[in-house]
């Protein structure tokens, strides 16, 4: 099974595509109530790390699950 996501076209000639995928993080502490919608941006770019993406949310991540540098994190993506 492979994901779509949704297609982010470059806002301007200097930016690149993307693809936007919707998920759930889960913070450290574990558990549902500490587990968030949020959306994985994966840029379309050459030789762009294939173990790195963006995390983008209308709240502030690391605030929100209490997280610090260094906490492993459960991302899940979620099928449409």
């Amino acid at each position: 099974m492979s994901l779509k996501g949704v297609d982010v076209p470059p806002a301007e000639a200097s930016f690149c595509h993307a693809r936007c995928f919707l998920a759930r993080i889960e913070g450290p502490s574990g558990g549902q109530k500490d587990s968030k919608t949020v959306a994985v941006l994966v840029p379309e770019v050459d030789n762009y790390p294939p173990d790195k993406l963006e995390v983008i949310a209308p709240f502030h991540v690391k605030d929100t699950l209490d997280i610090k540098d260094g906490d492993r994190l459960t991302l899940a993506l979620i099928r449409e």
